[in-house]
């Protein structure tokens, strides 16, 4: 998807950084894993939020850089794996609500702004 369409340094380095943030998402999520022993502090909140937030923003980009440089259907194809991802992040991550809404929100809104 978007290999003629996009430069190849620019899906690399998306990757890339997409595999950074998943990897530091995936670290915080390691800390939380006693969590149903013990509260969860302010600061783990917050870090947990903005991890999917990165990761959201990623996505993000990819919608609003990609998306318009593909085909009609690679655009759609981008939406529909998207919708796919908050669709699973909401079921997955039901005990901290905060983080499917972050993700929604911030990908929904660069789905619509890359209609313009």
């Amino acid at each position: 998807m978007f290999a003629g369409a996009v430069a190849p340094l620019l899906l690399a380095a998306w990757a890339v950084a997409m595999i950074l943030a998943l990897w530091n998402a995936a670290r915080l999520d390691q800390m939380l894993s006693d969590i149903e022993r013990r509260q969860m502090a302010r600061t783990e909140f917050i870090s947990h939020a903005l991890g999917v937030a990165v990761c959201a923003i990623l996505w993000a980009v990819a919608m609003l850089v990609f998306g318009p440089q593909g085909t009609e259907i690679e655009h759609y194809a981008l939406w529909a794996l998207v919708a796919m991802l908050v669709a699973g992040s909401a079921a997955n991550m039901a005990s901290v609500p905060l983080a499917p809404m972050v993700f929604a929100v911030l990908s929904g809104a660069a789905g619509a702004l890359s209609l313009c």
